[in-house]
């Protein structure tokens, strides 16, 4: 029996409203995330140049779509990508360290 492959919450395409997928790692763009402040950002998008367009890329974060967080709490496909704000609910993460 094989190892487990580890994976990794990956975006498709850096726009906003998609879905954030379990994907294999593979070490790409669509695959770093940074904590921002209490934001979860994907690196690099406010400078990322859109192949298909002359505009720049949003700073693009995790976002809860449409502030679904009653329970049960079930995040994958309600995890997407949206142009990050400051103070927006829907988009604020927390990190805890557990020790042993």
């Amino acid at each position: 029996m094989s190892p487990p492959v580890p994976t990794q919450l990956t975006v498709a395409d850096p726009a906003n409203g998609i879905e954030l997928k379990l994907w294999d790692c593979y070490d790409v763009p669509q695959q770093q995330w940074q904590i921002h402040d209490d934001k979860i950002q994907l690196v690099g998008t406010s400078k990322y140049l859109h192949a298909l367009s002359a505009f720049l890329t949003p700073d693009l974060c995790w976002d809860v779509r449409d502030g679904q967080l009653e329970p049960p709490m079930n995040l994958f496909g309600v995890l997407q990508t949206w142009q990050c704000y400051d103070g927006n609910p829907n988009q604020m993460f927390y990190t805890e360290t557990i020790t042993f």
